[in-house]
């Protein structure tokens, strides 16, 4: 009869999955710096690739503003310490993937663009500064503002809320408005209107939404990864094996 070993079923199954698709590296390969020289873990504790999971959140969900991905991510990496029942908390990991994350957000309710109209806005940021700009598709515009592509500011300070725009119906008007929405006094009349509830707001209704960890309507949009760990394990002095201290075994 032969032997089985467990070494076998784990080679086996890894030759499957990759087969299905998944790429497959060996834990040394992404080990905790300095043992690897492209690590993908910050500890040996985590079981959390964090770079793969942003990656894949970021990827599946582009219309849901940041901070609720950012959210939906902490709920992912702290689910082992979601409630004291291990049991629970994997199934809580397992509707993750899934269902995906619940996740609430503001919705900025803004007109959607139409030829020959243009828009002038200003977003305050999170370090409480104003950012103005100008576009042909407000709608679209704030989209990227909340996801960090629109402006080096906005990616640098997050934007809390779109508190000001206006309607124009050439490029040339909304550019000189932009301008002077920029100078001491736009800046000094846009504060001045805000604060007295003046200025032209988009609405904010409460969105519910789920964040996607995994794209079930094309899987090989999917970056699917296959861990073969290892543990290191004494050796004893004498036998075969004598000299060496130590093992590497799959695991």
């Amino acid at each position: 009869m032969t032997k089985y070993t467990e070494t076998d079923l784990e080679l086996a199954t890894l030759e499957w999955l990759e087969e299905l698709g998944y790429s497959v590296v060996g834990g040394p390969e992404i080990a905790p710096p300095p043992d690897s020289e492209r690590p993908e873990r910050k500890s040996y504790a985590d079981v959390v690739l964090e770079g793969r999971l942003w990656l894949a959140i970021d990827k599946f969900n582009p219309d849901i503003p940041r901070d609720a991905k950012e959210e939906a991510f902490k709920k992912v990496v702290q689910v082992a310490h979601a409630t004291p029942n291990l049991t629970l908390n994997n199934k809580i990991f397992h509707s993750y993937l899934r269902d995906g994350v619940d996740a609430e957000y503001m919705r900025s309710d803004l007109p959607a663009s139409r030829p020959g109209l243009f828009f002038v806005y200003a977003i305050l940021c999170d370090n409480d500064s104003i950012y103005i700009g100008q576009t042909d598709d407000i709608e679209n515009r704030w989209k990227l503002h909340e996801q960090g592509k629109a402006a080096k500011h906005t990616k640098k300070y997050k934007p809390r809320m779109l508190i000001h725009y206006e309607e124009l119906i050439s490029r040339e008007e909304a550019v000189a408005r932009e301008n002077w929405l920029k100078t001491g006094f736009g800046r000094k009349w846009l504060r001045r209107e805000w604060n007295a509830g003046r200025t032209r707001q988009a609405g904010g209704t409460v969105a519910g939404d789920k964040v996607r960890l995994v794209d079930f309507s094309d899987v090989k949009k999917n970056d699917f990864l296959a861990v073969n760990q290892y543990t290191v394990i004494d050796l004893p002095a004498r036998g075969a094996q004598a000299g060496n201290n130590t093992n590497r075994r799959p695991d």
